[in-house]
């Protein structure tokens, strides 16, 4: 479910591209808490291009965060990363973000820990794990670029 378009993750997460997912979570999320909400998400997907039905989005963060149905950023980043944008999967992009996150060859829960990291946003190991148990779909315990590929375009 990894597409990109003119996404931030398109090649890489840049540092301009990172600042500017903060500014929409920061402009959508909670001024408090530090968290955003589904309504903050759906309208951040929308920025992205891709309008989801409000229960998706509800069931997008409600996966996540079941009980609190808010996302911390790094999470928010992990959606809005995660959601195709129409149109716009090429195999160079789905590369170049495999590219990023894998580590000799395959994706795993320390190499999305260590992109997230030089990314600015850090994520616990939890996340990580569950980041890659999504897209392990031959459920060997890494991400293969096959996984990954077939993930980007479900």
């Amino acid at each position: 479910r990894m597409g990109r378009g003119n996404m931030p993750g398109s090649s890489s997460l840049q540092p301009d591209q990172n600042a500017r997912l903060r500014e929409i979570f920061d402009a959508l999320g909670d001024q408090v808490g530090g968290l955003i909400g589904i309504d903050g998400v759906g309208t951040a997907l929308q920025l992205f291009g891709l309008e989801l039905p409000p229960e998706e989005v509800a069931d997008l963060v409600t996966a996540i965060a079941p009980t609190l149905r808010k996302l911390r950023f790094e999470e928010f980043v992990h959606t809005i990363l995660t959601q195709p944008t129409p149109g716009t999967s090429s195999e160079e992009e789905i590369a170049a973000i495999y590219d990023l996150f894998s580590q000799q060859g395959v994706v795993t829960a320390t190499s999305v820990q260590a992109a997230m990291e030089a990314l600015s946003q850090p994520v616990s190991a939890l996340l990580a794990t569950d980041i890659v148990r999504e897209a392990d779909l031959d459920e060997d315990g890494v991400v293969s670029r096959d996984d990954f590929s077939q993930a980007a375009l479900q």
